[in-house]
């Protein structure tokens, strides 16, 4: 019995891999394959309603014939705020947010890990690591941005992150990102080891 399960788990490594979405990058890792690349899209930051979850749309769309309601929700292209400064290796302020989807060469699982730069142990393979990213959740008196939120995941973007040149209108009706730090005075304890200086980490590990 012991044998024929270790046999079904190698084919299920072999043919069955996790799927992750690397955020502000390109292309995927060696330890994964690319299915699709794309730009990070969301909702208007002006906005009541619509989507909370930031999506990975790809940049050649196919579209049902039948699809032409009148009425509708919104995506806008997500863009690095200026206050990402020097966090990432290159500058990023005020360019839109590329992605790819990848799918792990072997491996079933994945997890993204806040607040860690490494895999819990050896067993798990690292993939990538970053920032903890998301919408705004205020915005300072000096701002350009109109006095309004939404509500975003926290998602991890790529410490090498890349940046698309900006081709909309205005890129102020878009959804800006920004990184996250600790909040110190409700962590209580936790601070230190949190530092609410630093913006908080990330890694995907796979397994």
């Amino acid at each position: 019995m012991l044998v024929e399960w270790a046999q079904f788990s190698s084919k299920i490594a072999t043919y069955a891999g996790a799927t992750y979405t690397r955020w502000g990058r390109t292309q995927c890792p060696q330890t994964s394959r690319l299915i699709y690349q794309g730009f990070m899209a969301g909702p208007d930051h002006r906005a009541a309603g619509g989507g909370a979850n930031y999506q990975c749309l790809p940049t050649d769309p196919e579209y049902d014939p039948r699809a032409d309601d009148v009425k509708h929700s919104a995506f806008t292209s997500v863009w690095y705020h200026g206050t990402v400064g020097n966090t990432f290796s290159q500058p990023l302020s005020w360019k839109s947010v590329p992605c790819s989807v990848c799918e792990v060469i072997r491996g079933v699982t994945k997890i993204m890990i806040p607040a860690k730069t490494s895999c819990p142990s050896n067993d798990w393979t690292f993939e990538y690591k970053g920032f903890i990213m998301t919408a705004a959740d205020r915005l300072t008196p000096d701002d350009l941005l109109e006095d309004i939120y939404f509500k975003g995941t926290y998602e991890c973007v790529d410490e090498s992150a890349e940046g698309l040149p900006w081709k909309g209108q205005d890129i102020y009706e878009a959804a800006p990102i920004y990184t996250v730090r600790a909040d110190c005075d409700t962590f209580y304890k936790h601070c230190p080891p949190y530092n609410n200086q630093k913006a908080i980490s990330c890694v995907v590990c796979s397994k």
